[in-house]
């Protein structure tokens, strides 16, 4: 949930900003920070969260004290990984680099929402800069980092800008965006209630599609409504790049959450457990996101 604070925490905000830059008026897309009014408050209250209910919940939802807590798991009886220890110095200055990269990143990150920085660095020139050290200096060999690229999200993320603009230049995005306002009242459609709509389809949607793919989808029509009620769509491509993280329902919703599947975790504990959250921060997100951006 961290990871929707900014707009580089997560894959799925980026794919909303770029659909966003490809209607003109608004190349320069979202702020780093835009997010952080509507998604500081739904990550403090996950903290709340796990720290009270939701520990009960887990405790009640998966029984650890069950003889059959760790049926499926393939991590039960895994051995032991010793680690390895080295005084190599060439490890230690490729260490000392990579964080100094890191801590360059997140300055300029910070930095380029202010002038004269604003002028200078945008956020995938910060990247490259920070991909050029890395691997310029060998921390990362370029094979391995091409190895490990994620792909399918550099070529979303590259063709979701075009998909927005065949969107909105064959009206097919108006379309779908006049067929929604006329059942909320047309050009007299309530702000707020379009702002619930948004968020709790948009939070419903990703937990059965990818995180991209939900931004994608959704962001052109959200931003055909606003256009169509002549205010900014900037709001909603927000609520659309925060509302795509709240992926905690389901267990295939994302990566993360495929990820732990072999430790023997079912459908129904994402559901009993991620269920509730999911319709707390629904809560948080569409006041915070009418309280702060409207």
């Amino acid at each position: 949930m961290g990871g929707a604070c900014t707009l580089v925490g997560s894959t799925s905000q980026l794919a909303a900003n770029a659909v966003l830059q490809g209607y003109d008026g608004y190349k320069d897309g979202l702020g780093m920070f835009d997010m952080t009014k509507i998604m500081l408050p739904a990550s403090i209250v996950q903290v709340v969260f796990w720290g009270t209910i939701g520990y009960t919940l887990l405790k009640k939802v998966l029984k650890p004290e069950s003889p059959d807590f760790n049926v499926g798991n393939m991590y039960a009886d895994a051995p032991a990984v010793e680690e390895k220890s080295t005084n190599d110095p060439a490890d230690g200055k490729k260490g000392a680099i990579s964080v100094f990269t890191m801590l360059l990143c997140i300055f300029l990150f910070v930095a380029s929402g202010f002038e004269p920085f604003k002028s200078h660095f945008t956020i995938g020139v910060i990247g490259m800069l920070g991909a050029v050290i890395v691997l310029g200096t060998k921390c990362i060999p370029v094979k391995k980092a091409y190895e490990e690229l994620p792909w399918d999200v550099l070529i979303t993320i590259g063709g979701i800008g075009g998909l927005g603009a065949g969107l909105d230049k064959s009206g097919g995005g108006a379309l779908i965006a006049n067929a929604v306002l006329n059942l909320f009242g047309g050009k007299n459609a309530s702000v707020v209630v379009l702002t619930i709509v948004i968020a709790v389809l948009t939070s419903v949607l990703t937990n059965f599609m990818s995180n991209n793919a939900t931004a994608a989808m959704i962001s052109p029509i959200a931003i055909a409504m606003a256009l169509g009620l002549g205010i900014s769509p900037v709001p909603w491509v927000i609520v659309i790049a925060a509302c795509s993280n709240l992926a905690i329902a389901t267990s295939y919703g994302t990566a993360v959450n495929m990820q732990i599947l072999p430790a023997g975790y079912k459908f129904s504990d994402f559901v009993k457990i991620g269920g509730p959250l999911l319709i707390i921060l629904i809560a948080v997100v569409t006041v915070s996101s009418v309280t702060f951006l409207f």
